[in-house]
């Protein structure tokens, strides 16, 4: 074990326009050691993109933290966000 701590998140995008969209992915509101992934969704099709995250317990200052997960389009037209929590070990 590495002894960092992970939480799993899973995006569920829709393609609502008439092309496929390349999208990308991150994470902002806590130092995450997770890089920014893509996804190609094709025109009309739903995916559903799974996110890693795993953080050192030496950041995490209390037991739940915030997080803001951000998809965005390559050519930045198309952006949303979701507000999230990261939840680590309770404190002994």
């Amino acid at each position: 074990m590495d002894g960092l701590i992970e939480n799993v998140y899973t995006l569920k995008i829709i393609n609502k326009g008439g092309g496929a969209v390349s999208f990308r992915f991150q994470l902002t509101g806590a130092r995450v050691l997770s890089e920014d992934r893509y996804i190609a969704v094709a025109a009309g099709e739903f995916r559903n993109a799974v996110v890693r995250v795993r953080v050192n317990p030496a950041y995490l200052k209390q037991r739940s933290s915030e997080l803001t997960l951000v998809v965005e389009s390559g050519d930045t037209r198309l952006k949303a966000s979701e507000a999230a929590r990261f939840l680590g070990p309770s404190a002994k």
